[in-house]
């Protein structure tokens, strides 16, 4: 794979990091409110963790 599409999954997984610990803050109002949590932390966080691992099997120069 070219190594510009790697750094993009890169870069995309960097930003779906941020939007992973600012989807706690709905599951912070959630919990203030007495409801069970939503589900869009862990989509958020399975998201995550799958670009992180596509971006760490394709790099071709391990960190």
């Amino acid at each position: 794979m070219k190594e510009r599409t790697v750094h993009q999954i890169g870069w995309a997984a960097s930003i779906m990091s941020v939007i992973m610990y600012i989807s706690y803050l709905d599951q912070i109002i959630h919990n203030i409110h007495g409801n069970k949590g939503s589900i869009i932390l862990p989509i958020v966080t399975t998201i995550n963790c799958t670009a992180w691992v596509l971006y760490a099997s394709l790099k071709h120069q391990k960190d």
